[in-house]
This record gives C-alpha cells, sequence and structure tokens, in this order.
C-alpha cells in the first residue's frame, strides 16, 4: 500500500506530461490557425482549410479584411476573393456548405462586430429559410461564429484534444506527401469537378432530382421569422457602418421552373417580400443595404442545359441548377462593383436588379412574364416526379 501513492505521483506525471506534449504540439502545427505563434509555411500550404467552421471563423477574426463573403457552398464554389473585380481590396470568402439561414445570420453577425469590414457580401438561398431545417454543421457550436461559445472550452479542445490533435498529423502528412490544401488562403474551394463517370448533361439532372426527392424540395415551407433575422442583420451591418450587398443566389431556371410545378412559387415570391421590407430606409443611419435579386428568369440562369446530342458539353455559368461557377461568381462580383461585365457575355445588368420595396411588384410582374416566355421556348418540360420519363431525358431518348 506505501507504494500506491508513488505510483499515482509517477501516473500524474506521464499524463501531465502527455497532455503537454499535446497542447505543445497542437499550438506549434495549429491546424486552426488560431494563434499562429511560429511562422510554418511549408506546412500551412498543405493544411486542410476546407470548410471548417472553426478555421474559417479564424480567418476572419485574425484577418484584417476589407471584404467579407458569407453564404453556403455557391459562394464556397463560385465566388472568387481574389478577382482582379475587387480592385486590390482584401477579400475572404467564408462560405459554409450545408448551412441554412441561421447560421448565416451568426456568421454574419459575427463578421460586421469582430473584422469591422468595409463591406459584407451575403447569399441569400431560398431553401435556407426553411421551418424545418437541416441540423447545424457539427462544428458551429465549436466556431467563434457560435454566440455563446465559452473561449476556455473553446481552447482547451484546440489544445488538449484528439479531434485537433489528428488535424495537426494530418497537416503534417499532407506536407510530406506534398498534397495541397483544397482551398485558396482566402477560402475559395478549388476541387469542383463533375464526378466520374457521368456527364455534364447527367450530373444537372441528377442533381435537380436529389434536391426533389429527398432534398430541399422535400417538405419546404418558407419560415417568416428568418426574413426578419435577415433585417436583424442588415441593421447591424448599417450601424457598423459596413456595406451589406444581399444577393439572392442565381440558381438555374430549371429549379424556378420546379417551384412553380410543385407549388412553392407564392412562397418564393412572399420571401422576397419580406426581404425587401426588412431593409432599413433611414440613410442618416449609416449605408444602406442592396439587395440584389438575381434568382430570376435571365440570359445567365436562362443558359441552355447541355443537348441530348451533347452531354458532355459543359456551361459555362454553371455545374449544375444550383452551384454557379466562377465565371458567373465574376459577373456577380463585377455587378455589385458597378463594373463592365464579361467580355461575350449577356449585359451584366440583366443578372439582377436591387430589390425594394418600391420596385417589388413591377419586378415581380416582369419576371412573371418572362417565365411564360422562357417555358414558351422550352415547352418539353421535364417531369421530375416520374422516374421513367427524367431518366429518358437523362439518356437523350
Amino acid at each position: 500500500m506505501s507504494c500506491f501513492p508513488r505510483y499515482l505521483r509517477i501516473w500524474l506525471l506521464i499524463v501531465a506530461a502527455a497532455l503537454l506534449g499535446m497542447g505543445l504540439f497542437n499550438l506549434l502545427i495549429d491546424p486552426y490557425r488560431a494563434y499562429r505563434l511560429v511562422s510554418l509555411p511549408r506546412i500551412d500550404a498543405h493544411k486542410d482549410y476546407g470548410s471548417s467552421r472553426i478555421i474559417k471563423a479564424e480567418m476572419i477574426h485574425h484577418g484584417p479584411w476589407d471584404v467579407i463573403l458569407i453564404g453556403s457552398s455557391r459562394v464556397e464554389i463560385g465566388m472568387d476573393p481574389e478577382s482582379p473585380a475587387w480592385d486590390g481590396r482584401r477579400v475572404y470568402n467564408s462560405g459554409l456548405p450545408g448551412a441554412f439561414f441561421g447560421e448565416l445570420a451568426d456568421a454574419a453577425e459575427f463578421a460586421a462586430r469582430d473584422a469591422h469590414p468595409r463591406t459584407l457580401v451575403l447569399m441569400l438561398d431560398f431553401f435556407g429559410f426553411s421551418q424545418f431545417p437541416s441540423p447545424r454543421h457539427e462544428e458551429f457550436a465549436k466556431s467563434r461564429f457560435n454566440p455563446e461559445l465559452n473561449l476556455l472550452s473553446y481552447h482547451q479542445d484546440n489544445w488538449l484534444t484528439l479531434f485537433s490533435t489528428d488535424r495537426s498529423f494530418s497537416a503534417l502528412d499532407n506536407a510530406f506527401r506534398r498534397k495541397p490544401s483544397k482551398f485558396t488562403d482566402h477560402g475559395l474551394k478549388l476541387d469542383m469537378s463533375i464526378p466520374a463517370g457521368l456527364t455534364h448533361r447527367q450530373f444537372l439532372l441528377q442533381t435537380l432530382q436529389r434536391m426533389s426527392r429527398g432534398g430541399p424540395f422535400r417538405h419546404y415551407v418558407y419560415d417568416r421569422r428568418l426574413a426578419a433575422r435577415f433585417g436583424q442583420v442588415a441593421r447591424l451591418c448599417q450601424r457598423q457602418n459596413i456595406q451589406l450587398h444581399a444577393i439572392i443566389a442565381p440558381a438555374h431556371a430549371i429549379i424556378t421552373e420546379h417551384l412553380r410545378t410543385i407549388g412553392l412559387w407564392d412562397q418564393w415570391e412572399q420571401w422576397k417580400s419580406d426581404l425587401a421590407a426588412e431593409l432599413p430606409t433611414d440613410e442618416s443611419a449609416g449605408p444602406l443595404p442592396i439587395l440584389w435579386d438575381c434568382f430570376t428568369y435571365n440570359p445567365y440562369t436562362t443558359e441552355p442545359i447541355p443537348p441530348a446530342d451533347r452531354p458532355d458539353q459543359p456551361m459555362r455559368w454553371y455545374w449544375e441548377p444550383s452551384h454557379f461557377r466562377t465565371t458567373l461568381g465574376e459577373v456577380l462580383i463585377r455587378r455589385i462593383n458597378h463594373l463592365p461585365g464579361l467580355p461575350d457575355a449577356p449585359d451584366v445588368q440583366s443578372i439582377g436588379q436591387p430589390l425594394t420595396i418600391h420596385n417589388l411588384q413591377s419586378l415581380l410582374s416582369s419576371n412573371r412574364q418572362a417565365a411564360e416566355q422562357y417555358r414558351r421556348l422550352h415547352p418539353q418540360g421535364i417531369n421530375w416526379d416520374n422516374p421513367q420519363q427524367s431518366n429518358a431525358v437523362m439518356s437523350g431518348e
């Protein structure tokens, strides 16, 4: 029995040494770029900056940034923070895949309060305003985006957990194998591609099928409370003297057509009306937020899909109906910065107009007319609830 205290002390020393070693290792490698005590460019170049909420919040926190981009994977894939159209401004892409608007609103408010950028670009997605959103990403609660984050627990998790240690070893392994990050230092995802074995046409149509049968279309009910949450973000940006550009994401017209066929058109228009109604109008309180309506029938969103006789012909503006390419992202960047459009492209102003409570009804009416014209030019349509017909469409029959 007399040896027990000695064994206990030795055991405690071993545990303490292991924890100290783990903490120092994670501080040195710094997988989330949270501390930056030592510059390790050879390792930093191989860290997976990825879609981690923790990393993206830390990148915003450390800044400095003139412009911060916030949205779902549409932003992460499609908005290039290093575009020349930003005119040398320091821009960070904080696209958060799978995020519904409640999470994006928290991220936007964190960016406004913590980083104080001159400009905040917030991408809005109709399906992010659902009453039945997907659960928050598991890393959200552990990131600085979480308004209820306990900083003591946060730093403890960064230093002394096996998950953080695994991230550190992963960074070392990537550096040893010279495997570059899939993301730029400014947050743009680089590895978007068509899955092997699928043509561009099949990928586009299968994506819409997946969205319809098990994704955001299924049992969708618009939540007007989230539009009020958008108003809170808009007013915060104005108080912080931040120019807010809220962009209604430009999904392809075949998504809009599907909204109509499944009875969501009225909710979609109500959503736009509610967003416009939430915009501040007092110019003396700060820069007025701008709401850009790019989810309309326009020359970009009505781009022809790959034809059946050329199914592997890539689209210029889209990967699939929901995610646009950086080519269209460049058009959006030029539009909000009031710059000329791209060569051999439709008029840059046609991608979207500022939506206000005053021009709302006029723009909604114009879009209904454009929708009727689109349907006249594309009378064949696609019945996504009929597997036999949709399979025939994908195979080109």
